[in-house]
């Protein structure tokens, strides 16, 4: 059965305080968010993880070490924020493809060394926070129906990633990675 919120005749559910917001066509539910945010946090992890002891680039080596702590630390934040509004993660296909991915990606930084993998890891984290800064402005904070929800992606979502971002785009300026 089609949720009563997705189904054309009826306007989205709305909860708290959210405002009223036309979602994109097959945009993802609360639940399926927190999945995604899940799967994305993880391969940032996963990601920085698999470089961090090879890379050799001092300031991205301290990058990847502060990606597995910020996003470690938003998961803590994220298992807080289900146990407040008492959603359950989902699955969603956008959470399959991060996690399909993250397993690609791991596997690719593993066979590199020195600075190519510095440079790879660079590309990887600019594609990566992009994508998820793309993502979060088009597809999932339009689609958040639970104020309190959106007020995390936001509040401390959103301004973690673009504050990733610009800081890898710093590092790939100086090591000459395209952007």
């Amino acid at each position: 059965a089609t949720p009563a919120a997705t189904t054309p005749d009826k306007p989205p559910a709305m909860s708290g305080s959210a405002v009223a917001t036309n979602p994109p066509a097959g945009a993802p539910s609360d639940e399926q968010i927190l999945k995604i945010l899940e799967a994305s946090n993880d391969k940032e992890i996963e990601e920085s993880k698999a470089a961090m002891d090879k890379l050799v680039d001092k300031d991205v080596k301290a990058f990847a070490k502060m990606m597995t702590e910020h996003h470690a630390d938003a998961k803590k934040k994220q298992e807080a924020l289900i146990e407040k509004t008492k959603l359950k993660p989902a699955d969603a296909a956008d959470a399959t493809k991060l996690m399909d991915a993250t397993k690609i990606e791991v596997e690719k930084l593993s066979k590199l060394s020195g600075a190519d993998l510095d440079k790879a890891y660079v590309e990887l984290m600019l594609s990566d926070h992009k994508t998820t800064l793309d993502d979060l402005d088009k597809k999932i904070i339009p689609a958040i129906k639970n104020a309190d929800l959106k007020t995390a992606v936001e509040k401390d979502v959103r301004p973690m990633v673009e504050g990733h971002l610009k800081q890898i785009e710093g590092h790939a300026k100086r090591l000459g990675v395209a952007k």
